[in-house]
């Protein structure tokens, strides 16, 4: 699941009809919407992701506290893609687009044509931009290979800092202390959840948190001195 086929093309450049980048949900509906609808010719899902897509939401939760395998995270079994004829590229980020000659340059070097392209690749944590972020023991969660990483490193564990009061941060924390953690989270903001404060009259996150017996500390300029793992969400 690494490589291009099924498109055709010249001078070893192959174009595919329907190039759909990121392996997320939205990549996945689109591809398998266009053959449901009868479209012709070649589809393929270009992901910088090792792992097969799959179901994000659940990473912070049901998956973080061993209640749904890596198999049941999955939004296709892989057979699904190949039944559809649509290609599944893994672990092969795009560099680059070229719309003037309807091409996209892989981070590895090679180029593929496209005659149709969907750009699909979601967002990404939004890095803290301060000393030590690079550091061992500091991770991230969006894909299902950092969640694995997560769950690993949880495993070693007693205690551990989670950066951010929004619903990723919160379902984190809350997760992690049912498996019996000590939790803190940290907060740039004077709220948690401050986005959907901002929509909500009702605030959800306070009495969830309290179940998850995390402590909060809000302020302006936190970094942990002192953490032996460390949630960027």
């Amino acid at each position: 699941m690494d490589r291009f086929s099924g498109g055709t093309g010249q001078n070893d450049v192959v174009t595919i009809d329907y190039l759909i980048i990121g392996g997320g949900l939205a990549g996945v509906a689109a591809a398998e919407s266009l053959r449901a609808v009868g479209a012709r010719g070649s589809v393929a899902i270009l992901s910088g992701e090792i792992d097969p897509p799959h179901d994000r939401p659940p990473l912070s939760k049901e998956f973080l506290r061993d209640e749904r395998s890596r198999e049941q995270v999955l939004l296709r079994p892989v057979e699904f893609y190949q039944a559809h004829k649509i290609g599944l590229v893994l672990g092969r980020p795009a560099l680059a687009l070229k719309p003037d000659s309807q091409e996209v340059m892989l981070a590895d070097g090679e180029t593929v044509g496209y005659q149709r392209l969907l750009l699909a690749t979601g967002g990404r944590p939004r890095a803290l931009g301060v000393p030590g972020e690079s550091m061992s023991g500091i991770y991230q969660l969006r894909t299902l290979a950092e969640a694995e990483r997560l769950k690993e490193a949880a495993g070693a564990s007693t205690s551990v800092v989670v950066i951010g009061a929004g619903f990723i941060g919160l379902e984190v924390a809350a997760s992690l202390a049912e498996r019996g953690l000590s939790v803190t989270v940290l907060n740039q903001d004077d709220q948690v959840w401050p986005a959907s404060r901002r929509r909500r009259s009702r605030p959800p996150s306070r009495p969830i948190s309290r179940r998850a017996g995390s402590p909060f500390d809000t302020t302006s300029g936190w970094w942990p001195s002192r953490a032996r793992t460390v949630w960027s969400c």
